[in-house]
C-alpha cells in the first residue's frame, strides 16, 4: 500500500494543529493546591460582629475546575474591642457548619491572627462557608447589657484562605 505524499502532509498538518489547540486550552482540572485567596478577593470588606451575641458569615467558593487534594489553612484578622472581657469573651468559628475552633479574642484594638485548618474530607462541594459567632461580654454582671456599642470584634477582608 502506497501513501500519497499530499495525505502525508495533511496528516501531519492536522496533528500539529490539535497539539497545538491541545496546549493552548486551560486543563479541566487544576490542583487547588497553592492557591491563596482573601476575603476581599470573595468581594468582602472589614465585617464586625456587634452586641454580645455577635455572628457574621462569608462563602468562599471553589473554582469549578478544582480538585481538593488537602487540607485548607485560614489565617483570620481580627481586632477586637480594647472594653471586652478577655477571660468571658469567646469568638467560634465554623467550617461547613461544624465548630472548628474557639477563642478568648485580644481585646486590645490591635491585629491579631487566628488560624486553623479544614481537612480535605470538609471540603466537598462547590465551596467552604465560614461562620464566626462571639459572646462579646464586658462585664461579669449577669444582668450585662446585650447591644453596648463597645462589644464589638471586626473580622478584616484581609484575611486569607491557603488551600494546601
Amino acid at each position: 500500500m502506497t501513501h500519497h505524499p499530499r495525505t502525508h502532509s495533511r496528516t501531519l498538518a492536522v496533528l500539529l494543529l490539535v497539539a497545538l489547540l491541545a496546549s493552548a486550552l486551560p486543563g479541566r482540572i487544576a490542583r487547588a493546591a497553592g492557591n491563596v485567596r482573601t476575603l476581599k478577593d470573595a468581594g468582602y470588606t472589614d465585617t464586625s460582629l456587634h452586641g454580645m451575641y455577635g455572628a457574621a458569615g462569608f462563602w468562599f467558593p471553589f473554582q469549578s475546575d478544582w480538585e481538593m487534594i488537602g487540607e485548607a489553612v485560614f489565617d483570620i484578622q481580627y481586632i477586637a474591642s480594647p472594653l471586652l472581657n478577655p477571660r468571658l469573651s469567646t469568638l467560634t468559628a465554623f467550617a461547613n457548619d461544624l465548630e472548628t475552633i474557639s477563642i478568648n479574642p485580644q481585646p486590645d484594638g490591635a491585629v491579631h491572627t487566628l488560624s486553623f485548618r479544614v481537612p480535605v474530607e470538609r471540603l466537598r462541594g462547590s465551596g467552604v462557608s465560614l461562620r464566626f459567632e462571639g459572646y462579646l461580654r464586658l462585664r461579669e454582671d449577669e444582668c450585662e447589657e446585650t447591644n453596648n456599642p463597645a462589644q464589638w470584634l471586626t473580622i478584616l477582608a484581609a484575611s486569607q484562605v491557603t488551600f494546601a
